[in-house]
């Protein structure tokens, strides 16, 4: 349960599953990270105590034998193959197993040799669980590209990113000059672990082509393995302008201040950040990476920019663009704050419903 998307999820549902019709209980592999704090009172966690997810079928073998549930659902990419295993090892189970898919099959950066490993058990492991779920279409047709998995069988399952306390957290006070004290320079926002997939090399470039003629600043949220090799690459310069703001529980607070958020990524599923940055009303730039933001701001000028991977020119281009053009800026965080109300808490949780009981629609 650490800083990633698909614990936040996990926390969301587990506090709005209804408890009069669902008894919810959490299995994960280790008991740790950020969002085992914001857990229900009421929800039973597991730890299968495992370091990797090849030694994860057998806890959760166990821990269906132990808890008799209706229904596992693996809220996370990983975990679908073991999960799936499970399902396969269970020929005469009487529990139902949901898988979710939540990233494209090849992203880039990544160990081929692991990729085609993981994308083979899936080929052959899928076929054995009872529903399938993808975050996205651009997912869902991943998944029929690489698994030959028919997308009528894959249904799309929208991630609740859009929730009441949101909007609470967003009003809270930020304690940083740059929001409320010293106002004097443009604030960009991005949040994201320092990872390669998010792509910070093309964002600090971005940052200084745009520095050339626009002076701003940059408040990054997240950690991650590739913080130190991301910091060793700002110019003495702009060392002033760029702050490393660590991981927080509530990001929205800065979403909801700052005068832009940029989503910089290689790849994506179904970018929660995005669509949560667009509710907290910041007018928004994104690379049109495979999968998510092109379904997110699906009307690119009106409720949102997007620009090619890997192109610091043209993400500088287009930050510049936001940030002088103020009819364009009330423009993107009006339509943006539209844009994202198919994610809302309500429809998101049905379509979970829906998967985890499809009998009920």
């Amino acid at each position: 349960m650490g800083q990633g998307g698909a614990e936040r999820v996990t926390s969301i549902l587990l506090h709005h599953l209804d408890r009069a019709r669902y008894e919810v209980l959490l299995l994960v592999m280790k008991s740790e990270g950020e969002y085992l704090k914001n857990l229900p009172s009421d929800v039973k966690v597991t730890s299968a105590n495992v370091a990797s997810l090849w030694f994860f079928v057998p806890p959760i073998l166990r821990f269906i034998k132990t808890e008799s549930p209706d229904v596992v659902f693996s809220i996370d990419g990983g975990t679908n193959i073991p999960l799936a295993i499970a399902s396969f090892l269970s020929p005469f189970r009487k529990w139902e197993s949901v898988l979710s898919e939540r990233n494209i099959l090849f992203p880039p950066g990544k160990s081929r040799v692991k990729r085609v490993t993981m994308v083979i058990a899936k080929f052959f492991f899928y076929r054995f669980a009872d529903r399938l779920t993808a975050v996205s279409e651009g997912v869902r047709r991943d998944m029929k590209k690489w698994l030959l998995i028919p997308e009528s069988k894959v249904s799309i399952v929208y991630n609740p990113m859009v929730e009441p306390s949101l909007a609470i957290q967003a009003n809270d006070k930020v304690d940083h000059p740059w929001f409320v004290t010293d106002r004097t320079m443009a604030v960009i926002v991005h949040a994201g672990r320092f990872v390669y997939q998010k792509d910070h090399t093309s964002l600090i470039r971005a940052f200084q082509l745009l520095n050339e003629s626009l002076p701003c600043r940059l408040f990054l949220l997240g950690e991650g393995p590739l913080m130190n090799t991301i910091q060793n690459q700002i110019s003495e310069p702009l060392k002033n302008q760029i702050h490393f703001a660590g991981f927080d529980i509530n990001p929205f607070k800065y979403f909801s201040k700052c005068d832009l958020f940029v989503l910089s990524s290689l790849h994506e599923g179904m970018p929660g950040v995005l669509i949560q940055a667009m509710a907290c009303g910041a007018p928004v730039v994104s690379t049109n990476c495979p999968s998510g933001p092109d379904e997110i701001i699906d009307k690119p000028g009106e409720n949102g920019i997007l620009v090619p991977v890997k192109d610091p020119t043209a993400l500088a281009e287009a930050m510049k663009r936001v940030l002088t053009d103020t009819l364009l800026t009330q423009k993107l965080k009006l339509n943006g704050q539209l844009a994202v109300q198919k994610f809302r808490l309500e429809n998101a949780l049905s379509s979970y419903i829906s998967a985890i009981e499809p009998e009920r629609l």
